[in-house]
């Protein structure tokens, strides 16, 4: 529980995606592709190959998650909520579209959260509030992975963390992973000095 996910990657081919609205037939948001709202770490990039979307309403392809600011107290992310809701980066390449479909429909794009430290200073993107997203043609996106090497890694916090682009106000605030460790009734108060950024 306390070694969080690590370095994983969703890879997605050839799917096919038929008629989704905003919302069910009992009036529940429909959503295509989200990030969990309950992950506080790391959210696997996502690269989807060949796609096809069908009729998919604006509303019904994507919507992100901001991060829980109930997360920050002392036994979860420390001072401030853990970061993973704010690095996420689905990639889609060679998509097809037929039917209705967003006014943004592209070939190739990317979706990154509204991430204040970081998206308003990509070139290529626009904020999308249905969404709370934002779609990019930036296809040289990714994400950076570190930790410490430390061997007090577990006790000593490094958080924040900041990733910057020079010549720019980019300031990515970054927070080490959450305290997942439980000793009985308690959290262990140990967390590993893990990151992970949108780049």
């Amino acid at each position: 529980m306390g070694n969080p996910i690590w370095s994983t990657v969703f890879k997605m081919y050839d799917n096919k995606f038929l008629n989704f609205e905003t919302t069910t037939a009992l009036g529940y948001d429909n959503t295509l592709f989200y990030n969990e709202k309950n992950q506080p770490d790391y959210i696997p990039m996502l690269q989807a190959y060949g796609n096809e979307f069908i009729n998919v309403k604006d509303g019904a392809f994507a919507q992100l998650s901001d991060p829980n600011p109930n997360w920050a107290n002392l036994k979860d992310c420390g001072d401030f909520p853990c970061t993973a809701p704010w690095n996420v980066l689905f990639s889609f390449k060679d998509t097809t579209w037929r039917g209705s479909k967003p006014r943004w429909a592209d070939k190739e794009f990317e979706i990154i959260a509204d991430n204040p430290g970081f998206a308003p200073y990509i070139e290529g993107c626009e904020f999308f509030e249905n969404m709370n997203a934002w779609i990019c043609q930036a296809d040289k996106m990714g994400i950076l992975q570190f930790e410490s090497e430390d061997e007090d890694k577990w006790d000593r916090s490094l958080q924040p963390v900041y990733v910057k682009k020079h010549g720019t106000e980019m300031e990515n605030k970054l927070n080490s992973v959450m305290d997942h460790v439980w000793d009985g009734f308690y959290t262990g108060q140990v967390r590993l000095s893990r990151f992970h950024s949108v780049i």
